[in-house]
């Protein structure tokens, strides 16, 4: 039998300037992404739109 889990991600801050995104594409190719934490809980998975850190 496979188990199966539920990954809830949290959003810690977002993109900062001297991302680098392609917005011609869908969904948009970030080539480089600057994000800035606000507030961290200590998760090992943090979610920012379009990317997984």
């Amino acid at each position: 039998m496979m188990e199966y889990f539920c990954v809830d991600p949290v959003t810690a801050g977002g993109m900062d300037r001297g991302t680098v995104m392609d917005r011609s594409a869908h969904p948009p190719i970030v080539s480089k992404l600057v994000y800035q934490i606000d507030g961290w809980p200590g998760d090992v998975l943090i979610e920012a739109f379009l990317a997984f850190l």
